[in-house]
């Protein structure tokens, strides 16, 4: 589904409206916005398999592009060279503990780092140019033009309903249309439901639990 077939199936939710586009397009926006900032993300924003090049020195390194927040189950990690089976995972400390604890410490392996506002710093200083590896959440592609690849749309758990759900309820509660409000947003809530009912599978059939370990 392209942006502007969401627009349509929103005119549509309004009684089949032709008017209200740009409206339309500013609330799928918004919608968004609002689902990519709460504590529960979809696995289809979620990027697996991903390397952090972090060169020599102690400068901070640039997050990614789109980058929302790391995902809890794989923060940053590396394999020493000549053995795949030797993993060092960093520690994720506050600023200040990290500042302290390796001042003192000569160039290295990072063993540490904190998430700063854009960029991400390493304890101690690099001594020479790391491959890191990790997993985190990123935003979706921008519907400020009619993309027919945003994640939420081309997604077939219940995503698209989702988004266009959200935003419906959006630009029917600005005309004040109580109906289409709670059309839209019972719409929204059996998708989200079902996003967040098949993470929790995802989490329940691939990861299994064992304590004081990482699987």
């Amino acid at each position: 589904m392209d942006r502007d077939t969401a627009v349509a199936r929103i005119q549509q939710g309004l009684g089949f409206r032709q008017d209200l586009q740009d409206k339309i397009v500013g609330a799928l926006q918004e919608a968004r916005r609002l689902l990519e900032t709460g504590r529960s993300l979809p696995d289809f924003l979620l990027q697996e398999g991903q390397t952090l090049l972090l060169p020599a020195g102690n400068t901070d390194v640039p997050l990614p592009s789109g980058f929302i927040t790391e995902w809890e189950e794989e923060g940053l990690w590396y394999v020493k060279p000549g053995n795949v089976d030797d993993v060092l995972w960093l520690e994720k400390v506050d600023f200040w503990v990290g500042n302290s604890r390796f001042q003192r410490t000569d160039p290295g392996i990072p063993l540490a780092y904190t998430l700063r506002g854009s960029g991400i710093r390493f304890w101690p200083a690099r001594d020479q140019a790391y491959t890191l590896n990790w997993a985190y959440y990123k935003h979706s592609k921008d519907l400020a033009t009619n993309v027919p690849d945003n994640e939420w749309l081309a997604d077939d758990d219940g995503a698209p309903e989702a988004l266009i759900g959200r935003a419906g309820m959006i630009i029917a509660a600005d005309l004040a249309d109580t109906v289409a409000v709670q059309k839209f947003s019972s719409m929204y809530s059996v998708a989200w439901n079902g996003i967040v009912n098949e993470s929790q599978l995802r989490d329940e059939e691939n990861r299994p639990l064992a304590v004081g370990s990482r699987l």
